[in-house]
């Protein structure tokens, strides 16, 4: 998850503090999920969170291959 998050995030223009505000969760949560410290236990509500800003399905974040097309709500 952590590939295709930071690759969303740099399409986006988005930077943590960005994207936690936009998707209602803390700073802290999308730092974790950036650093590698969540490993495989992100919660599905944080990624139905993510998912949602970015317009992508929650299956994108459990594929080891990134999606490239990506559309914004």
């Amino acid at each position: 998850m952590k590939k295709q998050l930071y690759d969303l995030m740099s399409q986006h223009g988005d930077t943590p503090r960005s994207l936690a505000a936009k998707a209602n969760l803390a700073v802290g949560t999308i730092e974790h999920i950036l650093a590698g410290r969540r490993g495989k236990r992100v919660s599905f509500y944080v990624v139905e969170r993510i998912a949602k800003v970015y317009g992508v399905s929650t299956d994108f974040f459990s594929s080891e291959t990134p999606h490239m097309e990506t559309t914004r709500l």
